[in-house]
């Protein structure tokens, strides 16, 4: 009985290994016929360096992986992203979604559309509303917003030896789960001190728009203290505004703002290394696509995901540890933060020490 059990288990284990050969082998084979394709739908393709740096993860993961990479690029318009998840969906040859949702509630009818038609989705950077989800990745949003918020208490100590002072703050869209969820973070932090004034205007990721905002809150306040940025991607815009009102200032000279933002692009590491900015948190965007793009893959090829509940862990990367918990259509990686300041900005692995550059329809380093 013992050697025929083990004799049983023996067959099932050849069994398993021709099927995933037999798999990779019709891989190969339907790549050679064009018919295995990932479907990349982002916020917007070439928006800036966060969205080439999402797009460079995802990019690089699919060529290595051996799958034909196909973008169309809503620009920022969330009617469109659901129109082309179902383009998408019409070609025979799609065999995976990755989305990076404009807005999580009106996605929800794409993405419940490729759940009919069996094509899986994955989601990069922010969650879905509704549908089902293979797996998401995204920034832990509260860690990302409290790292920039206590890092601008810690300026407003270092000047008043207290944590008071008045500082403005400039947001993204009310309607983006990314925006609401780095503002949580930062609220959290800011609401235990009371003496701390912040001053709010939403921006909805436009540059021009948080511009105009910073100037007309900077000529109400010129007394502001501190400036509070969501994204380094709207730097431009908030330099221009500064320097309009002659307070773009070191961190050695009188009249300086202290300035702290979010995500780590490669401008705002040169700012804290320029004296201009004090700090910023790193949002690993390159990060994201490799992890939805290598767990589709696993998907597709019947290899376990991660549980809800487990931790990953890597010793080198500033994004460790990540959890995985449980989102609103499927599990999520959570992402940690990374406080980069004058003393951290050179940290070989942080994804803003890249630059980027676009050759055709692709995205790749620049010198």
């Amino acid at each position: 009985m013992r050697i025929r059990s083990i004799l049983g288990v023996i067959c099932c284990l050849l069994l398993i290994v021709a099927s995933v050969s037999y798999a990779s082998e019709k891989k190969s084979e339907d790549l050679e016929k064009g018919k295995v394709a990932i479907g990349y739908v982002p916020q917007s393709a070439f928006a800036g360096e966060t969205s080439l740096a999402y797009y460079k993860g995802i990019q690089d993961t699919v060529d290595e992986l051996g799958y034909e990479f196909v973008v169309v690029d809503p620009n920022f318009d969330g009617a469109k992203q659901v129109e082309i998840i179902e383009n998408f969906l019409a070609q025979k040859d799609i065999v995976g979604l990755i989305v990076q949702p404009i807005d999580p509630e009106l996605v929800t009818s794409g993405i419940e559309k490729a759940n009919a038609a069996g094509v899986p989705v994955v989601c990069s950077v922010a969650d879905a509303g509704g549908g089902d989800v293979l797996y998401s990745c995204t920034m832990d949003l509260h860690h990302v917003g409290q790292l920039a918020a206590e890092a601008m208490v810690d300026g407003l100590i270092e000047k008043y030896g207290e944590p008071r002072g008045k500082v403005i703050s400039i947001g993204g869209p009310l309607t983006c789960m990314v925006s609401n969820g780095r503002g949580e973070g930062m609220n959290a932090v800011l609401a235990k001190y009371p003496d701390i004034e912040v001053i709010h205007r939403n921006a909805d990721w436009n540059i021009p728009k948080a511009e105009q905002a910073l100037r007309d809150l900077l000529t109400a306040h010129p007394d502001a203290d501190g400036l509070l940025s969501y994204t380094d991607y709207y730097d431009d815009g908030l330099v221009g505004a500064l320097k309009s009102l002659d307070k773009y200032k070191k961190r050695d000279e009188e009249g300086h703002i202290i300035w702290t933002s979010v995500d780590g692009m490669p401008d705002g590491l040169q700012r804290i290394r320029d004296g201009y900015m004090d700090a910023t948190a790193d949002s690993a965007c390159e990060t994201y696509g490799m992890f939805v793009v290598k767990y589709l893959d696993d998907y597709l090829n019947g290899r376990q995901l991660p549980k809800v509940g487990e931790i990953i862990e890597d010793k080198d990367a500033t994004w460790s540890p990540a959890k995985v918990v449980q989102g609103p259509c499927g599990p999520v990686v959570q992402l940690r933060s990374y406080l980069v300041s004058p003393e951290t900005v050179d940290n070989p692995n942080l994804w803003g020490n890249n630059t980027y550059i676009v050759v055709g329809n692709r995205v790749e380093y620049g010198d």
